[in-house]
């Protein structure tokens, strides 16, 4: 891998380490991680929309749950405190801001994303 994209997603918040750890510094199974945590977190994130606008919160909070444990266990530690916020208040029982909260993770993902397409391109 390319140095300079490891700084890139270093500064991005990514823990790429962990990312190559999961993958056994393999970059054909980076790549296929990084295929799949995008697909994956793409899917949840239209999920939780979907949960917000029909006021679902339990389905909110299992999806929101879900995707944060796949990021946090891929390395993509931005996106872990906007789900937890979106998981704590759909526990709650209140969606109250989870327009905002499910907006920043959305700009989180945007951002990971582009990291993540500049570290497959690199492999």
């Amino acid at each position: 891998m390319n140095e300079g994209n490891i700084r890139s997603t270093t500064d991005a918040g990514l823990d790429l380490d962990r990312l190559r750890e999961l993958a056994d510094d393999n970059p054909a199974e980076v790549r296929s991680l990084v295929e799949l945590y995008l697909q994956q977190t793409e899917q949840q994130l239209s999920q939780m929309r979907a949960a917000i606008q029909s006021h679902s919160a339990d389905t909110l909070g299992r999806v929101a749950h879900s995707c944060a444990g796949a990021s946090a266990t891929c390395g993509m530690t931005p996106m872990v405190n906007p789900l937890k916020e979106l998981e704590k208040r759909a526990r709650s029982g209140t969606l109250d801001g989870a327009d905002e909260w499910h907006q920043k993770a959305l700009a989180e993902f945007a951002r990971i994303r582009a990291a993540l397409n500049q570290v497959t391109n690199a492999c």
